[in-house]
């Protein structure tokens, strides 16, 4: 359901994009570029007379020469002529004005270029099938289980995540506010997978880190083609156990100020599968504990 409203969503800003967008964008005919013309020279344009409206015959009774006008359609060569016969001044303003149409044009183009692909890649990744069915979270890993083990030892929201590749709500898991120094182990096989220095507050309602555990290859990270690592983002498996962790995202740089500013990547991670050693003494958090409201 989550999902389908996503799509949704992701397809009307798309459009209100596009419609936003539209009334600037040059449309490109036969090598021209059309865009609307100056206020200014629109006005000279109609009321501007041309070589080839005037006509000048010789009227027999009396022998003098009078001159004939019919309205047409100015020509190129006519619109050639106005700008070079134009002061100085006028002209530099002309081109001033149409050399700002053509910045925001591309620039709107830009912005419709950007939701596009952006949409895309949010559809492909809601639409494509999960990794979570197409790949076995037991073969190939150390710690292996049949399913009424894994019941019995997690609970039920933390095997929904681990096993059954599910997320939690924003906002839900009492590590997502967790700023004392430790390191994040998995529920499932107490794997340390992500430290406190790497962790940084998002905004999303999921706990972030930059990085996996000192780069030490215990996350395993979805393989995809590049455009659906840049815009739908990839997912992350415990590398000892299978279970589903949460999205690596490549926007870090969104961050500035903290680690993911310089990885350039943006762990999000489902707090419930996640259990939190703090340093010292103190007692481990589970990430399955509700949050609680402010």
């Amino acid at each position: 359901m989550i999902q389908h409203c996503l799509a949704v969503g992701s397809i009307l800003a798309i459009l209100a994009l596009a419609v936003l967008s539209q009334e600037s964008l040059a449309f490109v005919s036969n090598g021209w570029v059309r865009q609307p013309l100056p206020v200014s020279l629109g006005s000279r344009l109609r009321y501007l007379p041309t070589t080839s409206s005037c006509k000048s015959v010789e009227k027999p009774a009396t022998g003098k020469v009078l001159t004939s006008m019919r309205p047409v359609r100015p020509s190129i060569t006519s619109l050639v002529s106005l700008r070079t016969s134009s002061n100085e001044n006028d002209d530099l303003e002309r081109s001033g004005l149409m050399d700002e149409t053509r910045r925001k044009v591309w620039l709107k183009g830009a912005i419709r270029m950007t939701s596009l692909v952006l949409g895309v890649g949010i559809l492909r990744s809601l639409t494509r099938p999960a990794w979570a069915k197409s790949k076995s979270r037991t073969d190939g890993y150390a710690v292996q289980k049949d399913e009424t083990e894994w019941k019995k030892q997690l609970s039920a929201i933390q095997y929904h995540i681990l096993r059954e590749g599910g997320t939690e709500r924003p906002n839900y898991s009492v590590l997502e506010s967790e700023d004392r120094s430790g390191v994040f182990k998995c529920a499932g096989c107490g794997t340390t997978l992500f430290s406190s220095q790497d962790k940084f507050h998002s905004g999303t309602g999921w706990p972030s880190f930059a990085r996996d555990y000192h780069d030490s290859g215990n996350v395993e990270v979805e393989q995809v083609d590049a455009f659906q690592a840049k815009f739908g983002g990839a997912e992350l498996r415990c590398a000892t156990c299978g279970g589903h962790l949460g999205d690596v995202f490549q926007d870090g740089f969104l961050f500035a100020g903290t680690e993911a500013a310089k990885t350039g990547k943006r762990y999000c991670i489902d707090g419930a599968a996640l259990i939190f050693y703090p340093e010292g003494s103190e007692s481990p958090v589970r990430g399955d504990q509700q949050k609680k409201s402010d």
